[in-house]
């Protein structure tokens, strides 16, 4: 499953980097995540670090997964609604504690939020913190209950009852059981598309989501930012290109910047960032988009013996 991503790696390392440094990420090889141990590997999952110079200092997160094989499934992880029927739709949550909750062994940011309008009028808005209430940007809906609905202004993903992904599709069934949102689409029939304006060279954190044409092969990643010299973060156009390179043919750019957080349990001691966030540590957030083990099958009771004939 993982030749098109080494194939990659090759290559880059070949055109980007420096023949010892690529000597040493060649040796390099996947991290597989875990559910509760080591031992517990996951099949069709792996994690890959990459580590670019060129145009600029940039460290590459990315997990890679086939979903709907059995042994990996999918769904958007939304945070608690504070108010019930008021106007709340999350209370911001650690995205450590809310993929941790929920079972995910693997997990990364998905919608944006917005604060509410007496937290937006104050002067200086204050900080994202656990527990402040909020409204979703987009759609954002598991185990086929919306809490916030699809909008105009945020690129859909959606999955449909045979588990494969619907990256930016805006003909959105409304049995769809699980969907989240990103801001807009930057892969689209594998043509990376160009934002208009100052969103084509602004760099910054970036979190994406990529699907093939199959909906089933997935690609999580992340790319640190605002961090010089260490890693400097990407532009929109760049994020998509990077999302064809990996393999995928439809892409979105979900919430970025001190948002931006992939995690994943990758050597059994739990789950934690792969990524460095800019703000130092991982922000509350509103929705993650977490991945799954399939439940071990029930033990079943031993066959009775058979009794010999006389």
């Amino acid at each position: 499953m993982m030749s098109g991503f080494r194939k990659l790696v090759r290559l880059r390392c070949g055109m980007f980097l420096p023949w010892w440094f690529a000597a040493l990420v060649l040796l390099a090889l996947p991290i597989r995540c875990t559910a509760d141990s080591p031992a517990a590997a996951v099949p069709n999952l792996s994690v890959t670090g990459m580590v670019r110079t060129v145009p600029r200092a940039l460290r590459i997160h990315v997990v890679e997964a086939q979903i709907g094989s059995g042994a990996l499934h999918a769904r958007a992880i939304i945070a608690p609604d504070p108010d019930g029927d008021g106007p709340a739709e999350a209370a911001m949550t650690s995205p450590v504690k809310l993929a941790k909750e929920a079972g995910a062994i693997a997990a990364i940011n998905a919608n944006v939020a917005s604060r509410m309008p007496a937290d937006a009028a104050k002067k200086p808005m204050p900080p994202w913190t656990s527990g402040m209430p909020v409204t979703i940007g987009g759609w954002a809906r598991t185990g086929g209950v919306t809490r916030s609905g699809p909008d105009s202004y945020h690129a859909p993903i959606w999955i449909g009852k045979d588990e494969r992904f619907h990256v930016g599709d805006t003909n959105v069934p409304p049995d769809a059981p699980e969907a989240f949102a990103g801001f807009t689409v930057i892969l689209r029939d594998g043509q990376p598309q160009r934002p208009p304006g100052s969103r084509a060279t602004a760099l910054h954190p970036r979190s994406a989501v990529g699907v093939d044409g199959t909906g089933r092969h997935l690609w999580l990643v992340v790319v640190d930012g605002r961090q010089p010299h260490y890693s400097e973060g990407m532009t929109e156009a760049e994020l998509g290109v990077l999302l064809k390179e990996l393999g995928a043919t439809d892409a979105v750019n979900l919430d970025g910047g001190g948002s931006s957080v992939l995690l994943c349990n990758a050597d059994g001691r739990g789950l934690r960032a792969l990524n460095r966030p800019s703000g130092g540590s991982p922000r509350p957030i509103p929705v993650l988009l977490g991945l799954f083990a399939a439940p071990a099958p029930e033990p079943q009771p031993p066959a009775p013996a058979l009794m010999p004939r006389d």
